[in-house]
């Protein structure tokens, strides 16, 4: 599959001394651009690993990844950073914003690594803010944000970056349910409409709702793939 995500008999083996644990075991999974999806799972599960060797941040012990028809998995480590700048945005539950960089320099400052600068970085990086209504906040440090606040700043930022794949670890693990919620239903909205291809990891089955496709992981397997008609 040449526009999203293909995992073919994916596993990833933990290995110290003589014990080997095998946190993803035979995945097979295949993600299209405009797919948000959830995957659910308690602790340990396996979900985070996943996301890991899907963001081309570990390497699988087995198996196949291909992003946008690129075979990731063989690739030397040198080529891996320049794979994760072209195709991925991460947003983690500790929201991972500079503190001593203001709402709007925490956007722009990645639209600069991108190698957009200028007039065209500050109109996206301001869009992006007021997108997620963050405009009357954009020159507050992290520090004078609240919890939502921030996420929706690591929200903007990853949506600025224009990555064709978002990468969600446990995002609403640090907020309360309503403003959980609401960070999840803007991720879904902007993710479909700019088609962005979406994996969020989270344990909150509360949230199973908001998706429109559902995996569980279970012992490091997918043990159901769920889409809800439309």
């Amino acid at each position: 599959m040449d526009n999203g995500i293909a995992l073919t008999n994916l596993t990833k083996v933990y290995a110290e001394g003589r014990i080997r644990v095998k946190a993803v075991s035979s995945v097979d999974l295949q993600i299209e651009e405009g797919e948000v999806v959830g995957l659910f799972g308690p602790s340990g599960s396996g979900k985070t690993t996943l996301l890991s060797v899907i963001g081309c941040i570990l390497r699988p012990t087995e198996g196949s990844v291909r992003i946008y028809g690129t075979e990731v998995s063989s690739l030397d480590e040198t080529q891996l950073p320049q794979i994760r700048k072209k195709y991925f945005s991460f947003i983690f539950q500790g929201f991972n914003l500079f503190p001593s960089l203001t709402a709007y320099e925490n956007v722009a400052i990645v639209l600069k690594l991108k190698g957009i600068k200028g007039a065209q970085a500050d109109k996206r990086a301001r869009e992006m803010l007021t997108s997620v209504g963050l405009s009357d906040r954009m020159q507050f440090l992290p520090r004078d944000l609240s919890g939502g606040q921030k996420q929706r700043v690591s929200i903007a930022r990853a949506l600025a970056a224009d990555s064709p794949i978002i990468l969600a670890d446990e995002p609403t693990a640090n907020l309360d349910q309503a403003n959980g919620r609401r960070v999840m239903e803007m991720l879904e909205t902007f993710a479909v409409r700019q088609k962005k291809c979406v994996v969020v990891a989270t344990h909150d089955s509360r949230l199973e709702d908001i998706f429109r496709r559902i995996l569980t992981m279970e012992d490091g397997r997918i043990i159901k793939d769920r889409r809800k008609s439309l």
